[in-house]
């Protein structure tokens, strides 16, 4: 495992031809650092199969609309959807620049709190998210709203070596009563 732009002297450790995100990256309310890992899961959310033997990268997205919003981050786990053998040179993550919270009814996000939604999903090389598989929930009716919300985010894709790119993704969302 890899932790990159963490502090000290050479910025943390990192791994050979990998980038640390640039600052016009973390403008968009995200990205300290960027885990990276080998495997089955990114560290962040939990294994449900969907990375395998593959470098995975994990980010913490900062789901707030605004700076008034209480709102935990959300571990965003990605890889690249199909790669092609090539070498995972300056990936770089997307970035979300559209947000909408899920707007869940208390007294049912009351009852879950402190647990977590995961979902896959694909962030197109345009930046849309899509293909929407719910890995765990504790309500359907939380997966629900959360669903809805992220049907309106918009991301800058993942770009390597300059170019966007698809990537597939397990997000996890932590259960707030405030969201």
């Amino acid at each position: 495992m890899t932790i990159q732009g963490a502090e000290g002297p050479a910025g943390g450790i990192s791994i050979s031809g990998a980038s640390n995100p640039s600052d016009e990256n973390q403008s968009g309310g995200s990205y300290g650092m960027t885990i990276v890992t080998t495997g089955n899961s990114g560290g962040g959310v939990g294994d449900f199969g969907i990375f395998s033997d593959e470098a995975v990268f994990t980010v913490y997205l900062n789901p707030a609309e605004t700076a008034d919003d209480p709102a935990p981050p959300w571990a965003l786990q990605y890889a690249l959807l199909n790669p092609s053998g090539e070498t995972l040179q300056d990936l770089l993550p997307p970035v979300a620049v559209r947000k909408k919270m899920p707007q869940w009814p208390r007294d049912v996000s009351g009852r879950y709190e402190g647990q977590q939604i995961a979902l896959y999903a694909v962030i197109d090389a345009k930046g849309k998210m899509g293909q929407f598989k719910v890995l765990q929930s504790p309500n359907s009716q939380l997966s629900e709203v959360l669903l809805a919300a992220l049907e309106q985010w918009v991301f800058r894709p993942a770009t390597m070596n300059a170019r966007p790119v698809a990537v597939k993704v397990v997000l996890g969302v932590p259960i707030s009563p405030a969201q």
